[in-house]
């Protein structure tokens, strides 16, 4: 693919939607990007000293050239599913050239991407009792700003597909300093990890797998960063008696306040939607249940063993397309463009020596690597989408109802009639934070029950905006002194100004 693909995908996607002057939506993203320290396009991962100042520029060069920047290849016979995953760009191994400034910890991580290539190959299951599990997922290296390593690691939500690969799971996470899981959607918000860790019958693997690290002495971060909460609401997904998704009933007025929200905050996209018949249409087709019941929402293949799926986008006529068009809406893009926020925000807190710098492991769903390495690269758009779904972004705090239906009525005028911006700004910054105890007398095993170790929070998961804005000020300062900068950026923000 060209170099420039990416880049110039993300300028049609802009010129799209702009007008002669930033929508209230893209100023309000603006301003919490440069609250954020966040890049607003695409960047090049340098490597910087405590100061900021660039230390190494032709290793920068060569890490951005050879990894950060690279747009991928189109996988021939695949429908035009492209791939950038670095296995597939070099087949034989990543070049001494480009692996001798990697650091160890992220040779380590190259090193087992490849084994688990070649045991993927492998005509027969070794592992007694996992036949079927099917091909391997992708794996992509990205570098964050400061050059902190990112590895998206494809998973398949089954327990015999992760109990097949556990050891490259378990490898690829090991040397990691923060492991990041993709969480329930009928959970609220963080609490997925103590879930999967505390449960016995582990039905998506992601619990055994923090298990087999825990077990073999990590010790670094575990988080969240997908932000699907539908506890309260659903107005995306939800499961049925019988155990299947579908798509929920939602009142017409859920869908009117959502169009009028849309042509308010982002005039040209709402214009493009059109109407409330045509809003509920887009989210349908987009949603989580669609992927799941309806192979046209995805773009897959296999090839080589290895199994690739993308999200597909709209194209304005409403029909599918399997490139980003600028009419991403619905919960899996959001997460996806949440997670991208928020990664960002953990190498924000690693470059600011909040937390310890080194590589982040996120173990996903394969189909939410594509869309996610878009978002990473372009952070503006990512957070213009947050905005966008922004039912979405607020669900988990509905005030829940005996019934669904009334609880989504409800939410509606509660979202898009009073939009509580504080709230907004805070669900954006949440970051859950947390480490499995040491062993100790009573508590010194990783299986569930009366002598698991604890899963323990180790910062309040509006740490991260304390942090940021507690720094907002010259000097040093108390991270629980941030009232004063709360105060003012909620009211710039609403007034759609740029506080700082």
């Amino acid at each position: 693919m060209p170099e420039s693909y990416w880049h110039d995908l993300a300028v049609r996607i802009g010129e799209k939607f702009s007008g002669e002057k930033p929508s209230p939506m893209q100023i309000r993203a603006m301003t919490l990007l440069e609250l954020a320290g966040i890049p607003s396009g695409q960047y090049s991962a340098l490597k910087t000293d405590d100061e900021a100042a660039r230390t190494n520029p032709e290793e920068d060069k060569i890490i951005a050239e050879n990894i950060t920047n690279k747009a991928g290849l189109l996988i021939e016979g695949t429908g035009g599913i492209t791939s950038r995953d670095l296995r597939d760009r070099y087949s034989d191994g990543i070049p001494e050239e480009v692996l001798s400034h990697l650091d160890p910890e992220v040779r380590r991580i190259v090193e087992t991407m490849y084994e688990y290539e070649e045991y993927a190959k492998k005509p027969e299951p070794i592992v007694p009792g996992t036949e079927g599990v099917g091909a391997a997922r992708p794996i992509n290296l990205h570098f964050l700003p400061g050059r902190i390593p990112y590895v998206s690691v494809g998973c398949s939500h089954t327990k015999g597909w992760m109990n097949y690969y556990s050891r490259f799971l378990k490898d690829a996470g090991k040397n990691a300093r923060v492991i990041s899981i993709e969480g329930y959607f009928n959970y609220p918000f963080g609490k997925s990890l103590n879930r999967m860790w505390e449960r016995e019958d582990d039905d998506t693997g992601y619990g055994t797998t923090i298990k087999n690290l825990v077990r073999e002495g990590y010790d670094g971060y575990l988080t969240e960063v997908d932000g699907r909460d539908e506890s309260r609401v659903s107005i995306d997904t939800e499961i049925t008696r019988l155990g299947n998704s579908r798509f929920p009933n939602l009142p017409d007025s859920f869908y009117e306040k959502y169009l009028e929200y849309l042509k308010r905050e982002d005039p040209k996209f709402g214009e493009n939607i059109g109407t409330s018949e045509r809003l509920e249409n887009f989210l349908k087709k987009q949603s989580a249940t669609a992927a799941s019941q309806e192979e046209e929402n995805q773009n897959y293949a296999e090839k080589n063993k290895k199994i690739y799926t993308e999200r597909m986008s709209l194209a304005n006529d409403g029909e599918m397309s399997a490139e980003i068009t600028g009419n991403e809406l619905g919960g899996l893009i959001y997460s996806d463009a949440l997670a991208a926020v928020k990664l960002h925000l953990i190498g924000r807190m690693m470059n600011d020596g909040v937390i310890t710098k080194g590589a982040i492991v996120d173990y996903e769903g394969g189909s939410h690597l594509s869309s996610k390495s878009f978002f990473l690269q372009n952070p503006e758009y990512a957070m213009e989408i947050v905005l966008r779904a922004l039912p979405n972004l607020l669900a988990g705090t509905a005030d829940k109802s005996f019934l669904n239906y009334l609880t989504a009525s409800n939410f509606a005028k509660k979202v898009f009639d009073h939009t509580d911006w504080e709230q907004v700004i805070r669900e954006i910054f949440r970051i859950p934070l947390k480490k499995v105890a040491k062993p100790m007398p009573g508590a010194d095993s990783v299986l569930p029950g009366e002598n698991q170790r604890p899963m323990m929070e180790t910062h309040r998961d509006d740490y991260v905006l304390k942090t940021i804005l507690a720094s907002q000020k010259e000097g040093k300062r108390e991270v629980k002194d941030w009232t004063e900068e709360m105060e003012v950026l909620i009211k710039k923000f609403a007034e759609k100004k740029r506080p700082i």
